[in-house]
């Protein structure tokens, strides 16, 4: 039947077999020559690898479906990403502040536990040591300015760095507007943000000097959209610390210290547990996932931004909130 013997007979569009035969031949001497071309030191870099081992590396999925084959570099586990690192966490006695300080213990960081008193910081202790983790407890009041500095400087003298510092502490008044002393305004921004704000300064100049540090602040949903409820004290005061974040991470990015802060939402905790039934039914109905949050789902979201793999991120609130709030 003369050439057309040699070609598929094949609806409109499909190229004749000898031609895909060709192209494809082609292709693997392109991807020869492209391999040969990419000297041995930066070959492992690009995971250059000849078309035909690439095919026959696939292998089908559960679902029938073709996959890439593992990659050289396999990732392992971040279990102990944050060995011999320090870690300091403010009202980390109970709460949100005990679920971090519990999670950077998992993960292989010396953690101390600060709390206005010693006693629930010690609790905190024996529990992440009977978990096989490092703690250690101190008290101080972060609102105080003295009792701040006097503090880490112990724990400078001690342990010679803070490589990462994680302000926490905070305290709740679910009360509306109208209800707002002029002291109970002035306590609220003084442990939050004052706090915030007496710790960093604290730790800066040591973490300048090593050119190496981690920071977060955590802040609060109701700093980024109000707070429906009332709180306008407790709304500012975690606003304030979104903007000290910001202006702060500006600040220390040239020096190699990531500044950056957690927005959590509502979380199954003793502040919760303030509010009243019908105030936390309103809230969680606002709430897409149907449910408030687990304490070490905030714990694994600061382990991540202390780890290496924030290391490009400087300034940034992290919403962790079930939904309830999206920028």
């Amino acid at each position: 039947m003369g050439t057309s013997s040699r070609r598929l007979i094949s609806p409109r569009g499909i190229a004749p077999a000898c031609s895909v035969s060709r192209v494809m031949r082609s292709k693997q001497r392109s991807t020869r020559d492209l391999t040969r071309r990419i000297s041995p030191r930066y070959r492992r870099f690009w995971n250059v690898v000849p078309l035909a081992r690439r095919v026959s590396n696939c292998k089908p999925s559960a679902a029938g479906s073709t996959l890439a084959s593992t990659p050289e570099k396999v990732m392992t586990s971040n279990r102990r990403e944050l060995s011999d690192k320090i870690a300091v966490v403010t009202g980390a006695g109970r709460g949100l502040g005990r679920a971090i300080a519990s999670v950077l213990a998992e993960r292989g960081a010396h953690v101390i536990v600060n709390d206005r008193s010693l006693e629930p910081a010690e609790e905190a202790v024996e529990i992440i040591r009977g978990q096989g983790g490092q703690a250690s407890a101190i008290a101080f009041d972060v609102s105080q300015t003295t009792e701040v500095e006097a503090a880490f400087g112990r724990i400078l003298a001690e342990h010679g760095r803070v490589d990462i510092l994680i302000n926490n502490a905070g305290i709740g008044d679910f009360v509306p507007f109208p209800e707002i002393t002029s002291e109970k305004w002035d306590r609220m921004l003084d442990i939050h943000l004052k706090g915030s704000f007496n710790c960093c300064q604290a730790v800066l100049a040591s973490m300048k000097a090593r050119k190496s540090g981690k920071i977060v602040n955590i802040s609060s949903v109701a700093g980024k959209r109000g707070d429906f409820i009332g709180n306008a004290h407790y709304t500012a005061a975690k606003a304030g610390i979104i903007g000290l974040t910001k202006s702060l991470a500006l600040y220390a990015a040239p020096f190699e210290i990531n500044v950056n802060a957690i927005a959590p939402g509502l979380f199954a905790t003793e502040l919760t547990s303030e509010m009243s039934a019908d105030m936390k039914a309103t809230t969680i109905s606002r709430i897409p996932a149907g449910r408030l949050g687990r304490p070490e789902e905030i714990g694994r979201a600061v382990a991540f931004l202390v780890s290496d793999d924030a290391s490009y991120i400087f300034g940034e609130t992290l919403s962790v909130n079930g939904g309830s709030y999206m920028d």
